[in-house]
């Protein structure tokens, strides 16, 4: 039996909606807050590699629509003929504390980029605001973090995720990428404030399947994408006989995934990181689940070490900081075999 979507999707099997429907386990939330942040400065700022901590953390909640692509009908909802992203945004300020703090503040003054930035995929049923911890952590190292809300796989959605949606939510990601570029409205001004030559892409479980497509689908696939970290995910089929970008293999990619996971086998996301062939390499957590080490930044050792790890990753190729590789293999290595194995691509 087979799933029939719009014309310009994919005809999702059986088979794949088993592997799917798995994605939505294990899921919860908390509420946004919804303030205005002060208008923004002409600070100086260098986006030279930094430690996480080095810059205080903003938030800005957002709302794109793209009135060009629409919403299917969905858990009892009609069709909408446009899709509407309700989008975290975190960015680097002058420090808060001392202590150097990386709990965003609503409000805060950005300081003038431009900045790399990460547009940060969320798992079904969940929303950006579950990765706090994670996108925080990266943005007090100097990123500004997009992260929008899926409409048919955030938490919330009438019916729960239409995981069918998942070729649509690459074109979510390549639409906010458009739009962050040419973003000029106060008081963040995007456009300035962000690096249009120095996009990264990342996410977890049903985000990270869409960002493998983001990254890698020849139906799909986005240039602008310089490198891109994914956390639990698996590669699902897309149009054109699943067929790669001919630029796929070129864009680095870092596999993050438990070998224990029971929502998305652990050898499909190997297996894709072996056929895709792309510089990066795959971290191994030992033992691990769909979840722990993917949400907080240093909370827990395995939070540490996803922090750091894909941190280093960002640096080399958004920031043209040191290569990510050795730096990859000491924290692994520095954790222990009982926690984590590294496999670095051969293709560097």
């Amino acid at each position: 039996m087979t799933l029939h979507l719009r014309p310009s999707k994919v005809f999702v099997t059986a088979t794949t909606l088993v592997v799917t429907i798995a994605i939505a386990t294990g899921c919860s939330s908390a509420s946004k807050s919804e303030t205005t942040p002060a208008p923004s400065t002409t600070a100086a700022a260098s986006v030279r590699t930094a430690p996480a901590g080095t810059y205080g953390v903003g938030r800005l909640e957002r709302t794109f629509v793209d009135t060009k692509r629409p919403t299917d009908a969905h858990g009892g909802q009609p069709e909408r003929p446009e899709r509407t992203l309700d989008t975290l945004i975190l960015y680097p300020t002058a420090r808060h504390t001392a202590s150097g703090s990386t709990r965003p503040v609503a409000g805060a003054t950005p300081l003038a980029g431009p900045w790399p930035v990460i547009v940060f995929g969320h798992g079904s049923t969940r929303k950006p605001d579950d990765y706090i911890g994670k996108l925080a952590y990266w943005a007090s190292a100097g990123y500004v973090i997009v992260a929008p809300a899926f409409p048919l796989s955030k938490q919330g959605t009438p019916g729960g995720t239409a995981y069918g949606d998942y070729t649509n939510q690459t074109g979510d990601e390549s639409f906010i990428i458009d739009t962050i570029t040419t973003d000029n409205a106060a008081p963040l001004h995007l456009k300035s404030l962000i690096d249009a030559k120095a996009i990264g892409l990342g996410g977890q479980s049903f985000g990270a399947v869409t960002a493998l497509g983001t990254v890698a689908a020849q139906c799909c696939a986005d240039k602008r994408i310089r490198a891109a970290t994914t956390f639990a995910g698996s590669w699902l089929p897309y149009p054109s006989k699943d067929a790669l970008a001919s630029w796929a293999s070129d864009v680095p990619v870092l596999f993050f995934h438990g070998s224990d996971d029971p929502t998305l086998p652990y050898a499909n996301d190997h297996g894709f990181f072996e056929r895709l062939g792309a510089p990066g390499g795959f971290v191994t957590l030992v033992g691990s689940g769909h979840g722990p080490g993917f949400f907080d930044a240093t909370e827990t050792p395995l939070d540490t070490l996803v922090s750091e790890t894909s941190l280093a990753f960002y640096d080399q190729h958004l920031k043209g900081g040191p290569d990510s590789i050795p730096i990859i293999e000491r924290l692994v290595a520095k954790a222990g075999p009982t926690v984590a194995k590294f496999e670095a691509s051969p293709k560097r």
